[in-house]
């Protein structure tokens, strides 16, 4: 009965109490799963590439975005290709910024955890989608 009221955030309702009152059983998602020595701790970066050339980290703030959605949604679009939802991002961007991106990359990096403490972590390049000429 507690884990299905703990499940369903049901403490307020139940027992007229703030759920947090009854830690450990939180489903906060910094405490969902344990991280083991080995662990890369993520932290993806979005580049594109410009008509000339250069290349720009896209941010969410140039998208309009929170972190939290730029992370769900506009990553996620990019892991799984999702070809229309990566050329709405690009237009947005270019409607924000007024540079138009004709490639966009997704890279990983971050510390890695190990008994000492954390490690740099290589950069590796997750995808890479080229986008169509407007």
């Amino acid at each position: 009965m507690l884990q299905v009221a703990a499940s369903f955030d049901l403490f307020p309702l139940l027992f007229s109490r703030p759920s947090n009152v009854f830690w450990p059983f939180i489903n906060y998602p910094m405490y969902r799963f344990a991280r083991y020595e080995g662990a890369v701790i993520e932290r993806f970066r979005v580049y594109g590439q410009t008509a000339d050339g250069s290349e720009v980290e896209v941010t969410p703030p140039d998208l309009g975005l929170n972190f939290r959605k730029f992370q769900d949604i506009a990553i996620g679009a990019l892991r799984h290709q999702d070809m229309p939802l990566v050329e709405a991002f690009a237009e947005i961007y270019q409607r924000k910024t007024g540079t138009r991106l004709v490639r966009i990359r997704l890279e990983r990096d971050g510390p890695i955890l190990t008994r000492n403490g954390l490690e740099p972590g290589k950069r590796v390049q997750l995808a890479a989608v080229s986008l169509r000429a407007r």
